[in-house]
């Protein structure tokens, strides 16, 4: 009988919802990569902008490889800690970004010789954010997939396996059947195609003078 296949993929409706949260906080983390390299190439690295570099480097490397794993059969939801470290890192990003550019001179603030560019600066503290959130909705959907896995799969086998298993069965307990009626008949050398089963009531008939 041939093996039954398993399928590599499972594009269910909580796997989806995560597979969207982690690609949205990766392709915020490059944004916001992109940002500070452009700012740590042309103008002082302060120390808030390292910060930001790390954090979105980081993020961008785990996530680039983590979020191909949420809709995987064999993944099974470990990511829980994970997305609550990098929740907390994201949400220092972002409070350090509102401290900079929302509660001063945007343009003389971190970093500031840019002259300006208060739109960019913004940009990066917008998307410091969506990855804060999307950080923070992962961990929750991480732990649901952890519990549906674990704990509410059903163990019950498919139908192709319980009809394999029940023909397995009856394979190795005809012969037995067998052998007890030929005990009962008295009679080892019997051919098979005589042999009466258990459920079929077996009568001697009596022999003539």
């Amino acid at each position: 009988m041939a093996a039954i296949k398993v399928p590599t993929f499972a594009f269910t409706p909580l796997r989806l919802s995560l597979l969207a949260a982690l690609a949205l906080q990766w392709v915020s983390g490059v944004i916001v990569l992109g940002i500070c390299v452009h700012f740590m190439s042309k103008f002082q690295q302060t120390k808030h902008i390292k910060y930001h570099t790390i954090i979105s480097s980081v993020n961008t490397w785990v996530y680039g490889f983590n979020q191909c794993f949420a809709i995987t059969k064999l993944y099974k939801g470990h990511g829980t800690f994970l997305h609550m470290g990098f929740s907390c890192l994201w949400l220092t990003s972002f409070i350090f970004a509102v401290q900079d550019y929302n509660f001063g001179y945007c343009a003389s603030m971190e970093p500031p010789e840019a002259g300006g560019q208060c739109g960019i600066k913004y940009a990066l503290e917008a998307f410091a954010g969506v990855a804060f959130v999307c950080s923070f909705i992962s961990a929750p959907l991480e732990m649901r997939l952890y519990i549906v896995e674990h704990y509410e799969t059903t163990t019950a086998p498919s139908p192709a396996v319980a009809e394999t298993h029940i023909i397995h069965m009856a394979t190795h307990a005809l012969p037995e059947e067998m052998q007890d009626e030929r005990i009962i008949r008295d009679d080892p050398d019997d051919e098979i195609s005589d042999v009466r089963t258990a459920e079929q009531p077996y009568f001697l008939e009596e022999k003539t003078v």
